[in-house]
């Protein structure tokens, strides 16, 4: 009888996994990192013929890595459509095609834990009339935070929110996600165009020309882990506000 074999890894992941074994540990790091030290870290490798290990490997590396596909759900606006939407993006659950992805997926999902007298007071059109004492002056995320806690733990102070604020509000935060996601994508590509012009410069003669290259790199890779850092910001209050839609879609009155 043949021999069944099963393969725990795809294809991809089994050249990740015989490239780290083909380098040492110390060896193995990320483009961005290499911008922050200024050293090439391949360099004991080059004149090593058996391998073709290069600084190119790590830049062709970032290129695949860190950073997904701009996907952000956008919601209908009007309760009766968003039933409709939200119904739809649900379903996926149990669907093959596309999915959004699983953070957000899980945001809606996160309807059904909510605290019990949620659509006791619950409006689309108008606040609460009856509200608690809600912190003044919250920018856009510290409101969409605050606001989600309330509503997933009934031992906080009731929430404030309608179905049209939070839509006004995800609208916000959305254009200022999209905005963020482009720009660290043009930061991420400007990093690795600078990394490939200073790996076609040898060291000899282009002394200058090499450090300059270093120093433009890793002034724009201070931006890039600015705007990564937005950006990760922006992505935790689109989930809250995501879940805030739904709970309106579903709750409110």
């Amino acid at each position: 009888m043949a021999d069944n074999y099963e393969f725990s890894s795809t294809p991809n992941e089994l050249v990740d996994q015989l490239w780290e074994m083909a380098v040492p540990e110390r060896e193995v790091t990320s483009f961005w990192e290499w911008v922050e030290s200024g050293e090439d870290p391949m360099n004991p490798w080059y004149e090593n013929k058996n391998y073709s290990i290069t600084l190119q490997k790590l830049i062709d590396k970032s290129d695949r890595v860190e950073l997904e596909r701009f996907e952000l759900p956008i919601p209908p606006q009007g309760r009766a459509q968003g039933k409709e939407w939200l119904y739809r993006e649900l379903s996926q659950s149990f669907s093959w095609g596309e999915q959004i992805s699983h953070k957000y997926l899980d945001a809606l999902r996160a309807v059904f834990l909510v605290r019990d007298d949620i659509g006791e007071y619950l409006m689309w059109n108008s606040p609460p009339a009856h509200s608690d004492a809600f912190p003044p002056n919250l920018d856009e995320l510290a409101w969409a935070a605050e606001q989600a806690s309330r509503t997933r733990d009934g031992s906080l102070p009731r929430p404030t929110f309608s179905g049209v604020e939070v839509e006004t509000r995800r609208m916000v935060v959305f254009d200022r996600c999209k905005a963020v996601h482009t720009k660290l994508s043009a930061s991420r590509r400007k990093i690795q165009e600078i990394g490939r012009a200073r790996l076609a410069l040898s060291e000899q003669d282009n002394g200058k020309l090499r450090e300059m290259l270093l120093t433009t790199g890793q002034a724009e890779n201070s931006r890039r882990i600015l705007l990564q850092s937005q950006y990760e910001e922006l992505q935790a209050a689109a989930q809250n506000l995501l879940f805030l839609t739904a709970v309106s879609i579903v709750h409110a009155r």
